[in-house]
């Protein structure tokens, strides 16, 4: 088995106790995978979870469906009334 890899010094360590704490050490997990294995998706999905981390659940289902008509059957589905953005106005 291999060993664990060091922890850079004053990189961050123990249990994380809000959102705050993780997803900058996820931030570096994409980091890692994008230096390590550049030719894994995993750099890109975790980054684009990091991201979403900061958006409302509506906001992320907008960057998952792009499509007006299958976001209104999502919406629709759920029970949701979409907040109205001012592209709308």
């Amino acid at each position: 088995a291999r060993a664990p890899a060091a922890r850079a010094s004053g990189a961050p360590s123990g249990p994380m106790a809000s959102r705050g704490d993780a997803l900058p050490r996820l931030r570096e997990v994409a980091d890692n995978f994008r230096r390590t294995e550049p030719h894994s998706p995993l750099a890109s999905l975790i980054a684009r979870g990091v991201r979403w981390g900061s958006m409302s659940f509506e906001e992320v289902l907008r960057d998952l469906a792009r499509d007006d008509d299958f976001l209104g059957k999502i919406w629709e589905t759920l029970g949701i009334e979409p907040a109205r953005s001012s592209d709308d106005d």
